[in-house]
């Protein structure tokens, strides 16, 4: 089956995003403040910190979030970090169906890998997982690195690398906050730049060199040509995909839509979640 589905808050019932979905179809404010802060003290070990974190009651500098899985996470307060363990541990945002549940023996590739909060969830969600992880920013990869070394994982393989349109180099815009870095320019506060090495995402698929069984992507917006330019034969190695898109960065060139129907070209059932601006897509 090739079908384009877009879903909102309060259309959810459809593959992939099943009642498991954190987003609720109505309520106050309030109601959804209240929930996230259950939600998170289920999570977190140290709920204070984090709880502190995630409102901003804390100072900018340093900060190790504990899950009560044992996981740890070294990061910055007054930042995006805790929002983003928060969407991949709590919401599942790139995992929010059976389908997409890491399992026993997969290949997970982490395409804009930031400081690690998917790829630490891929490698410990299952049982002889390996994961591969790039990410380009010099800064960001050394907290990947940390955490990675901080949670004691063998099977994170990281490497110091965009995604882009060639084997080559590119500028990373380097934004106030590390998750909003991009190679793309755009209207965020930059706080500077630096050269980055870039390959494409057939070479990245070669180096994994097997069958990927989820490719999870945030690239801020580089995710439309990463993927339009990869080749058909390199793209079928890849069974499931779950990325962020950006459509704000590259308004007047791409929209959703020329990823959904790429995709759906080259074989993958195609679904869009509209309110996380989330496309899961799966052979």
């Amino acid at each position: 089956m090739n079908e384009i589905t877009e879903s909102s808050a309060s259309d959810m019932s459809g593959w992939p995003f099943g009642s498991s979905d954190p987003l609720p179809a109505g309520g106050s404010k309030v109601f959804d403040r209240v929930l996230k802060v259950g939600k998170m003290v289920r999570a977190y070990d140290n709920w204070l910190l984090a709880l502190a974190d995630r409102f901003h009651l804390l100072k900018a500098g340093p900060v190790l979030n504990r899950l009560r899985k044992g996981t740890q996470f070294a990061v910055k307060a007054r930042t995006m970090d805790v929002r983003i363990i928060n969407e991949v541990w709590i919401d599942k945002i790139y995992t929010p169906s059976c389908d997409f549940a890491i399992k026993d023996g997969w290949t997970v590739l982490d395409i804009g890998g930031q400081k690690g909060m998917f790829s630490i969830f891929a490698a410990t969600s299952a049982k002889g997982v390996t994961v591969y992880t790039f990410e380009p920013s010099p800064e960001s990869f050394a907290s990947l690195t940390q955490n990675v070394e901080l949670n004691k994982l063998s099977n994170v393989k990281l490497f110091n690398i965009a995604a882009g349109l060639g084997d080559g180099t590119a500028t990373l815009h380097l934004a106030k906050d590390s998750g909003e870095n991009s190679l793309l320019l755009s209207a965020v506060p930059m706080r500077g730049k630096v050269v980055v090495n870039t390959w494409p995402l057939e070479k990245i698929l070669n180096t994994v060199g097997s069958p990927v069984d989820l490719l999870k992507m945030d690239i801020e917006g580089m995710e439309y040509d990463t993927l339009l330019t990869c080749p058909p034969d390199a793209l079928s190695q890849i069974r499931r995909i779950a990325l962020e898109y950006h459509d704000h960065l590259v308004s007047g060139v791409y929209a959703i839509r020329h990823l959904s129907e790429f995709l759906t070209a080259n074989g993958f059932s195609v679904r869009v979640n509209t309110a996380r601006r989330i496309l899961m897509a799966r052979q």
